[in-house]
């Protein structure tokens, strides 16, 4: 019979995955603007998609992590903007772009309102942190919101295709993005290519 790895292990893979993304929102000021700020980047290479040409930038996943560089790509639209006679419709494909498309700044989040949390107990400090670490993402609105960010181990040659995992933010289908989560770490370290998504959020999206 074949052997199959214990059901534990699977929850101990997504712990740890989960926790190699989450402590990166603590850096929201290199962020500050949809700009990594205060560290060595150049641009990568031009990669050619279906809908255009696109370039990103080669970035450190932080000083104090010993890991090799990533490929980063912010920003990439995986559909039309969902606006005008596509409110509330089922996303469509992103339309082809001309020219180079730069993929070096967060694309707006998705239309949303935040939590009210009641203050006076552990649990609600504990949610008020995490709300305040992510708000700095959660500024620049728009329905136009449908993008993705790539994260993936750099390579000087033409590397082998990778595992790919797509994080898909929590939250309740109400509120944040896939902007705060930060996937250098986990894309060096586990040599993946890892990818965070914004979609609609509340009545735009969840009907």
């Amino acid at each position: 019979m074949a052997e199959h790895t214990p059901f534990i292990n699977r929850h101990l893979f997504i712990c740890i995955a989960v926790s190699l993304l989450l402590p990166i929102v603590d850096e929201a000021k290199v962020y500050e603007d949809g700009r990594f700020q205060n560290e060595e980047k150049r641009l990568t290479r031009e990669y050619h998609l279906k809908q255009g040409a696109v370039r990103g930038l080669i970035v450190k996943p932080g000083r104090q992590y010993d890991l090799q560089p990533v490929e980063m790509f912010l920003g990439v639209p995986y559909a039309a903007p969902p606006t005008g006679s596509l409110r509330f419709m089922p996303p469509v494909s992103a339309p082809p772009w001309s020219g180079l498309k730069m993929a070096t700044r967060f694309a707006p989040v998705c239309p949303q309102m935040l939590p009210q949390i009641r203050k006076g107990n552990p649990p609600s400090l504990g949610r008020q942190h995490y709300l305040n670490r992510l708000k700095p993402f959660l500024k620049e609105e728009s329905e136009d919101c449908l993008y993705l960010n790539i994260y993936v181990p750099y390579r000087e040659q033409k590397a082998k295709k990778f595992p790919v995992l797509v994080f898909i933010h929590g939250d309740s289908f109400e509120w944040s993005s896939g902007n705060p989560y930060d996937g250098r770490i986990l894309a060096s370290y586990g040599n993946i290519m890892v990818v965070t998504v914004n979609f609609r959020l509340g009545i735009l999206g969840e009907f």
